[in-house]
Order: C-alpha cells, then sequence, then structure tokens
C-alpha cells in the first residue's frame, strides 16, 4: 500500500473524475475508490482511497467566487460565541467571522463553513 498523498488542484480547473482517471486509469466511483476514513463511504471530499493500488488523493474544498457564494441560498457569517464547547477558546479563530451556508440534502441539513467546508476564491 502506498501512503503518499497527492493533493489534486482546485475542480474548478479540472474535474474529480478527470484527475483521479489521469493518475489511476479509473474514474469516481465506488468500484475503484472509498473514503479514507470509511471503507463503506464514497464522497468527493477529503481523503480518496484508490482500492486496487492504495493511491491517497486529497480533494480541495469546493471553490466559490464572492460573486458565486452571494447567489447562494441561507448564507451568512458566524458570529456566535459558543462557550458551552470544552475547547472553544482553542478553536473560535476556526469559526468566528467565516461565512457559512446551509446545504440542505434529503431528509437533512448541514451547516457549511469557509477554510473547513468551502473556500472563497
Amino acid at each position: 500500500m502506498n501512503n503518499n498523498l497527492i493533493h489534486l488542484i482546485p475542480l474548478h480547473i479540472k474535474s474529480l473524475d478527470a484527475q483521479l482517471r489521469a493518475c489511476t486509469g479509473d474514474g469516481f466511483g465506488y468500484s475503484s475508490f472509498h473514503n479514507e476514513d470509511d471503507e463503506a463511504k464514497l464522497e468527493p471530499a477529503g481523503v480518496l482511497v484508490h482500492k486496487s493500488t492504495g493511491l491517497k488523493f486529497k480533494v480541495p474544498l469546493p471553490s466559490y467566487t464572492l460573486e458565486q457564494y452571494e447567489k447562494q441560498q441561507s448564507i451568512g457569517v458566524w458570529t456566535t460565541e459558543r462557550y458551552d464547547i470544552e475547547d472553544w477558546p482553542d478553536i473560535r479563530q476556526k469559526f468566528m467571522g467565516k461565512r457559512t451556508m446551509m446545504q440542505r440534502e434529503v431528509g437533512k441539513t448541514r451547516l457549511l463553513i469557509e477554510d473547513i467546508h468551502f473556500t472563497i476564491i
């Protein structure tokens, strides 16, 4: 198994499928890849592992221009202090002042946070 991490280029420049095919000959799909933290999961995020070679690919965060971000529904800026979180003083800088957006999927809603789930270019 290969433990080197291959950093993919931003997906707005070249698609995830195209980058994976160029490196492995296989496109993004359950038969060829899984997420590093869960072999039963396949999401285009984090680290993907190529099943047959063990190659690991770091998927860059989705990128938006400011104009694209501002067209999203349910956007905002994190302004709430969370003293109920035990290590809040240590992690506060990851959240305060960051842009946010709500992502709605079938049956669930996720809070996405700038520099954790997406970037502004």
